[in-house]
């Protein structure tokens, strides 16, 4: 078996996986997650969403649903079978397919007077639905997928 690495970012201690994103349509659109192993759900938050016109694209969907982080609960629509790409330590291509990745909607603040800015979250489906597993090194200031 070849081990393939799959290298993140570190970056003010939030792991980044830096990607390419395919959907439909739209065409291939680059992006950074947050690696969220307390998240259950990938997603793409609302800001990236306007910014890479995804918003438009998913403003019909009829396929929703409500996830709660925290005092957080956020409408996602859900976008089917997208590709992600992103290169490996030996910087040659992997992609990933995701079965449904959601886009935040709308969040609902348990405090109206707060405003929220969601990042883009990788989250356990996306880890489990590929197989991964996370490594952190700290002593190095390494981390990757495998």
């Amino acid at each position: 078996m070849v081990l393939v690495l799959i290298p993140l970012e570190i970056n003010e201690s939030r792991l980044i996986l830096n990607v390419s994103i395919l959907i439909q349509r739209l065409g291939l659109r680059p992006l950074k997650f947050i690696v969220d192993t307390g998240s259950p759900k990938t997603f793409i938050g609302a800001t990236d969403s306007v910014r890479l016109g995804i918003d438009k694209y998913v403003k019909d969907s009829q396929e929703k649903e409500t996830i709660v982080m925290g005092k957080t609960s956020m409408n996602l629509k859900i976008l089917r079978n997208v590709k992600i790409y992103t290169k490996s330590d030996e910087n040659k291509i992997r992609t990933f397919d995701l079965p449904r990745l959601g886009v935040v909607e709308e969040l609902l603040m348990a405090d109206k007077n707060r405003q929220v800015v969601m990042p883009n979250l990788i989250g356990l489906d996306f880890i489990k639905e590929n197989d991964l597993s996370l490594h952190y090194i700290s002593k190095e200031n390494k981390a990757y997928f495998d």
